[in-house]
């Protein structure tokens, strides 16, 4: 098998694999950091076998008398964009992985908020991005390795075809990764705004982004709400002691005339038949 033939035999595995990263909610958080350390090796096994264009590349731009072409030029701009958002990518992976941090390894203690989260998701998208530009500028040597026959003195209107469908696909895949990075940039802000400065966010086990719970604020509510409650409790017990000390003994006839309900007027729901204020009556509720 030719160097060539190996290269796109990887290019598309990794292709693959990139895709199936991209559906986290399907594979869940085991297979996603499986499937993305394999596509880092695969990664790795690419520029390996690239190394000579490489290398060529770097001699030419550290040339003094040599200029890149400029269909090099975009190949090589391309391919740097690739190598600085995949370094990106490798080390937001290694501060928000949870199976490095369940090993006690990694950059995990990095990871006091869903900012890194959010750096990992739109490296992501950006790689995907710039995957189907990279794919789309060899769309020849790709066409070459299937034995796609064409008419060559059409390569210049396939080219523009081929970069056409690419810029839409890019487009979409952009936009999509703009919508969902300012969803948790968004959510960052909030949950921020919630907690506090300099508060941390507790690492929950499956979640590598989306929408951090605080369980202390939860907690807190909670707690606040019971407090509420318990007053408002003793409040209605103190209007019901008064109001039975004060009232006046009457028969059997005169409580069943006595209207029956709650005031509506206030938090302490005090009975219609001896309400501890006069709302009622200043309201006309009772006459």
């Amino acid at each position: 098998m030719s160097n060539l033939s190996r290269r796109l035999g990887l290019d598309l595995v990794l292709t693959i694999m990139l895709v199936l990263e991209m559906f986290y909610s399907i594979t869940g958080n085991t297979l996603h950091e499986a499937v993305g350390f394999a596509f880092f090796l695969g990664v790795g096994m690419h520029l390996l076998l690239s190394r000579a264009w490489i290398a060529g590349a770097i001699r030419t731009i550290s040339s003094d008398t040599k200029t890149l072409s400029p269909k090099r030029a975009r190949l090589a701009l391309v391919a740097g964009l690739l190598v600085a958002d995949g370094a990106l990518l490798v080390f937001s992976s290694l501060v928000i992985s949870n199976t490095l941090y369940r090993w006690g390894i990694g950059l995990g203690a990095l990871n006091t908020s869903a900012l890194w989260a959010t750096i990992h998701t739109a490296s992501a998208y950006g790689l995907c991005v710039l995957a189907v530009a990279h794919l789309a500028m060899h769309w020849p040597l790709i066409a070459k390795s299937l034995r796609v026959a064409y008419d060559p003195s059409r390569r210049t209107a396939i080219g523009y075809a081929v970069g056409a469908a690419a810029a839409v696909g890019m487009f979409a895949i952009g936009n999509t990764g703009l919508a969902k990075t300012a969803g948790l940039l968004e959510g960052e802000r909030t949950d921020g705004e919630t907690v506090g400065a300099g508060e941390g966010v507790p690492r929950e086990d499956g979640a590598i982004v989306e929408d951090t719970v605080y369980a202390a604020n939860e907690d807190g509510a909670l707690a606040g709400q019971v407090v509420e409650e318990e007053n408002e409790a003793q409040a209605q017990g103190s209007v019901e002691e008064v109001t039975a000390d004060e009232a006046p003994a009457e028969g059997a006839e005169a409580q069943e005339s006595e209207p029956v309900g709650t005031c509506p007027l206030c938090r302490n729901h005090c009975p219609l038949s001896s309400p501890g204020c006069n709302r009622p009556y200043d309201e006309g509720i009772l006459s």
